[in-house]
């Protein structure tokens, strides 16, 4: 059994494996409409704001609001690459209907059109995730209220919704050759997201279901870079 332990602040550490273990970017998204938002982990990989993303209430402090249009997201030039297994990890609150094929809330993509990776909403109202190697749709997406969605890529693909393993899948594992990542839309003059987006999490490693829960209770106060 985890024991865990409270810090100065009231907060609950765990003593076995930390969440920022093998932490590769993470964002908070607090930062005011139109600001670059900040990487709280060790590497500094700070997202680029183009035309004017806002900023409202999160599941935790403020987040980054997306009215909609294709000029307003977030970049990084330099994409994270992982050459392992890999966990990615978020918030979205997306709004209906849907205003795109495929809303992206995070996406990136290399050389290849098959080199691509996301997480995005689908008009048939399911998060459709791909690790590099196709596409599976898991659960289903609820609008206008905040969900947790979060893919790891390892021998085997999972997909949890709000902390429940949804689907398996064979697991294609690829980040190599990335050139670029966006958060809230996809490829150029292409889906878009409305909506609100919070807490987004890249790790080098599996999330075990026991982080996967962790990370779900961060609206209790949870930050895996503390």
């Amino acid at each position: 059994m985890m024991r865990t332990l409270r810090n100065a602040g009231g907060r609950v550490r765990a003593l076995g494996l930390p969440l920022g273990s093998g932490l590769l970017a993470f964002w908070r998204l607090d930062e005011a409409s139109g600001q670059p938002r900040l990487d709280r982990s060790a590497f500094g990989r700070d997202l680029t704001n183009n035309g004017t993303v806002g900023s409202g209430v999160g599941q935790i402090g403020n987040c980054a609001t997306f009215n909609g249009a294709l000029a307003n997201y977030l970049s990084m030039a330099a994409p994270v690459i992982v050459g392992g297994p890999f966990s990615v990890s978020l918030w979205a609150n997306l709004l209906a209907p849907l205003n795109a094929t495929y809303p992206m809330t995070l996406w990136a993509q290399g050389t290849g059109l098959l080199n691509k990776q996301y997480i995005a909403a689908t008009i048939g109202a399911k998060w459709a995730v791909n690790d590099g190697g196709g596409e599976v749709l898991a659960d289903e997406v609820f609008t206008e209220q905040w969900t947790h969605v979060v893919f790891t890529s390892g021998t085997t693909l999972r997909v949890y919704v709000d902390a429940a393993l949804v689907l398996t899948a064979p697991s294609a594992r690829d980040f190599s050759g990335l050139t670029q990542m966006r958060i809230g839309r996809g490829v150029p003059g292409e889906n878009p997201t409305e909506g609100a987006i919070d807490l987004v999490g890249i790790w080098a490693r599996e999330l075990s279901q026991a982080d996967v829960r962790r990370l779900y209770r961060a609206s209790s106060g949870f930050d895996p870079t503390a």
